[in-house]
């Protein structure tokens, strides 16, 4: 046996102890323990095996799709999105840019477990329009005075440390922005939760940051190299919202198919089962397409060409495909499947959150225009 086919069984076996028996009771609280779910993945080394470094080889991000691939296989993906945050958006860039120390401090305790990070750039007028950012940080007394607001962060009601990017600059260029690593606890850092219709887990919030005084060895990288740092971070987290995307509905076309086997289904007549059948080939056909696209984005990524564009379009793809696949779920489930915490209404509801995730739709066809 394989190490990778070692690892598939170590996730599963922890999603079929650690998740599945709780998942219903979690979902009707609006409250998933994430936190204990990272520590416990960071206790068994998953994520030590998982994040990245821009050195690592496409071997080692087997690893990484095997994890989002067995996560994204179960009846909700609010657990996945936490993790993408906090290991392909916010540890890989503690990974490749953390400076001294503290900044190796804070990658440790991400990787094991002990601390929560998350990427805060997205703010409530902006999107994730980057140019228009509000937050800024002005330089004073060898550092730096953070004022400005978050919107839509994911592990933001659990993270212990933000990597914000603020407006270091006078104006909208790629060079007037900047990371910090801002810790939670910092005076002047206040958390929101935001009740969502999607993802229900209650770790998306808002993020208040007033006259919050960082430290010059917070910066990540260098000063001017936020925008390009996050574009960076944003194909990683495209990249294993695609590969979820598509587990997450090859999980529900499963179960799609099994109420198709159902005796209430097949009442319907040969001429209705024909259309059912029907639309769960394209389905299959339109997951299939996206396993080969994410293989073709991952080959070239490591092979060091320009896939921003690619990932975009795999992005959108993916999660479109999903929100079909929901639909379909949605349409043809008996009345019982779609109780308030029911699978087929939580899966419409998450493929909807996951669609907005690492940016809208739109914006993912602003980036693609870009480059057509």
């Amino acid at each position: 046996m394989t190490e990778l086919n070692t690892f598939a069984q170590d996730i599963d076996q922890f999603v079929r102890t650690d998740v599945l028996p709780f998942l219903d009771t979690w979902e009707q609280e609006k409250h998933y323990p994430i936190r204990k779910l990272i520590a416990t993945l960071g206790q068994r080394q998953v994520f030590a095996r998982c994040f990245l470094t821009d050195q690592d080889a496409p071997q080692r991000y087997q690893y990484n799709r095997i994890l989002h691939e067995r996560l994204a296989y179960l009846p909700s993906g609010i657990l996945g999105s936490c993790i993408n945050n906090h290991l392909d958006a916010a540890l890989s860039l503690l990974a490749n840019h953390a400076k001294g120390e503290q900044g190796m401090a804070w990658r440790n305790d991400c990787v094991q477990g002990r601390r929560v990070i998350t990427l805060a750039s997205t703010e409530s007028q902006t999107g994730s329009d980057i140019g228009e950012i509000k937050t800024a940080a002005m330089e004073q007394g060898g550092g730096y005075r953070l004022n400005g607001s978050k919107w839509f962060i994911s592990n933001a009601t659990i993270a212990d440390a933000f990597c914000v990017l603020a407006r270091t600059g006078t104006g909208k260029g790629v060079f007037d922005f900047s990371l910090f690593l801002v810790p939670s606890a910092s005076a002047g850092v206040s958390v929101e939760m935001l009740d969502t219709l999607g993802m229900r887990a209650g770790t998306i919030g808002a993020v208040r940051f007033e006259d919050v005084k960082v430290d010059a060895s917070q910066l990540i990288g260098i000063k001017g190299m936020g925008v390009p740092l996050t574009l960076k971070q944003f194909e990683k987290e495209r990249l294993s919202l695609a590969i979820r995307s598509r587990s997450h509905g090859l999980y529900h076309l499963d179960l799609l198919k099994t109420y198709l086997r159902e005796d209430r289904l097949r009442a319907a007549g040969t001429r209705e089962l024909g259309r059912i059948e029907s639309r769960l080939a394209e389905h299959a056909c339109e997951l299939e397409k996206l396993r080969v696209f994410i293989d073709h984005v991952i080959d070239l990524r490591f092979r060091g060409k320009p896939v921003a564009d690619l990932v975009a379009s795999l992005k959108l793809q993916a999660t479109r495909t999903t929100k079909s696949i929901a639909a379909t779920l949605l349409q043809y489930v008996d009345d019982s499947a779609l109780v308030e915490h029911g699978i087929a209404a939580r899966f419409f509801r998450d493929a909807k959150a996951a669609s907005m995730a690492g940016g809208s739709d739109e914006m993912m066809l602003t980036l693609i225009s870009r480059t057509h």
